[in-house]
């Protein structure tokens, strides 16, 4: 039931997200995280995180984002998670790395989460929240990490 209620309230702070109503959305990412973690699911918990962080990141909020980023990847969140899951939470650290200046641990987690997407398979039962992470979705966000990386020709290459 907590994992439930984490989701739904999840949900709810990627629609204020997706509507620019930033204090919402954390406030519904934070209840979010709250739910998750009473649930002990730390997938979910890791994959609220991620949001959290990739809302702060977009914000300008660098270190806070991967501060957020760092604990989304951090123990049961990350390895017991799905490996698109995993690719997911990656690509955010990474991003969160390139945002705080730190260029080559950005780079070696976009290759973990490249690696992680590419060993998702038909077989391995990935959670709904994950639908839409695939190959496009990778490519924009490490487009944004090179961007972030100043690495302008590499991310034209993403785009």
């Amino acid at each position: 039931m907590f994992s439930a209620a984490g989701e739904l309230a999840y949900l709810s702070g990627w629609m204020a997200f997706d509507n620019a109503e930033h204090a919402l959305a954390r406030r519904y990412f934070i209840l979010a995280v709250k739910l998750a973690a009473r649930a002990g699911n730390p997938p979910l918990t890791g994959h609220i995180l991620r949001a959290v962080a990739h809302q702060a990141i977009d914000l300008g909020f660098f270190k806070q984002g991967l501060e957020l980023a760092t604990a989304s990847i951090a123990g049961q969140h990350h390895a017991s998670a799905t490996p698109r899951e995993r690719a997911l939470l990656g690509v955010v650290h990474a991003r969160g790395l390139a945002a705080d200046g730190k260029k080559q641990a950005a780079a070696k987690a976009l290759l973990r989460a490249e690696d992680d997407l590419a060993s998702a398979n038909d077989d391995i039962e990935e959670p709904h929240r994950t639908f839409f992470f695939a190959e496009a979705w990778l490519a924009h966000e490490t487009a944004c990490t090179l961007r972030d990386s100043s690495d302008g020709p590499g991310a034209i290459r993403q785009w």
